[in-house]
């Protein structure tokens, strides 16, 4: 099993100051069967966070993929765990995220958060490294974390418990909502970027038909609940959901948008409307969505349908200390 042998910036700073050789903390990836541990303290220390959102538990990569679980010690002393993995956010300038941070009983927020920091910078300097924060556990309350950090954005999740069907009421004769077929993955894509380019900057065309590639044929895909909107036959808007949790009646709304001169209209609304009667169809009445903090326009459109804040996502690009 790998080991990295590497010094926090914390101990730095104490070996300096007390004339002491630097402290050994070893960053070791550890396999998906030993992890038990870490579900349970995550789910502790989420607990408020997880009671509110859709999946119920730490979600650890497979084994011999490109993500990795990663356990930090500090001489035999547990400091903390995190997943680093690529990361399919459009947001993001570049393709690696950590993610799902657990600190230990022994240790504290700022300890493991410098150690965790330490590890990225040494073994992914030339990559560049986001870190999405979801309930931070204190992170951005921390003095030596926090100057390692630059915020990029935050996103809000909302949910709606209690999906109620609604009428898809024609809104015109030269509109029309329909399911997306396999031959679809371009226009689709097309329409993606030419809908959410103002929000997403550094989306690409190239970017959005690669990760369409790869959604298209997950296993949770599923083309009944892909639509796409057409005025007169000409494609106008998307909605994209998938059922993500099935036993707890889960579905996530991926994404919906319409082309800017058809704000207003109600295709918006109207694509809503069937990704919602699907959903139910399928035997799931609760919905979550996520978009980035600062959309004032989505959070009213969806507060206006029964959907409530969840919780808040913060992405910080993680920069080191000098």
């Amino acid at each position: 099993m790998e080991k990295i042998v590497f010094s926090t910036l914390q101990s730095r700073r104490l070996a300096t100051k007390q004339g002491k050789s630097k402290k050994r903390i070893v960053a070791k990836d550890i396999s998906r069967g030993s992890v038990t541990d870490y579900v349970v303290l995550y789910e502790k220390q989420h607990r408020e966070l997880l009671s509110r959102q859709v999946y119920p538990s730490l979600d650890i990569p497979e084994a011999g993929g490109p993500a990795r679980s990663i356990e930090l010690l500090d001489e035999g002393k547990i400091l903390g765990f995190f997943v680093i993995e690529p990361s399919d956010e459009f947001e993001l300038s570049t393709s690696w995220r950590v993610r799902d941070f657990v600190v230990t009983p022994h240790s504290n927020v700022e300890e493991a958060g410098v150690a965790l920091i330490d590890f990225v910078q040494r073994e992914y300097s030339d990559r560049g490294i986001y870190w999405r924060v979801d309930g931070d556990l204190g992170v951005s309350d921390s003095v030596p974390i926090k100057k390692c950090l630059k915020f990029t954005y935050s996103s809000i999740t909302m949910l709606c418990r209690g999906l109620k069907t609604q009428s898809l009421e024609s809104l015109d004769e030269s509109f029309k909502v329909r399911n997306y077929r396999s031959e679809d993955l371009h226009l689709f894509a097309d329409l993606y970027h030419r809908i959410f380019q103002d929000l997403s900057p550094a989306l690409s065309k190239t970017k959005i038909v690669d990760w369409m590639k790869v959604w298209t044929a997950s296993p949770t895909f599923d083309s009944d609940i892909y639509f796409i909107a057409e005025s007169n036959g000409v494609p106008i808007g998307i909605a994209a959901a998938e059922i993500v949790n099935p036993k707890m009646g889960f579905a996530h709304l991926f994404e919906i948008g319409v082309l800017s001169r058809f704000t207003g209209t109600g295709v918006a609304d109207q694509l809503f409307r069937h990704c919602v009667r699907t959903v139910l169809e399928k035997g799931s009445s609760n919905m979550t969505l996520r978009f980035k903090e600062d959309n004032l326009h989505a959070h009213s459109f969806f507060q206006s349908r029964g959907f409530s804040d969840s919780y808040k996502r913060i992405y910080y690009q993680i920069i080191g200390a000098n």
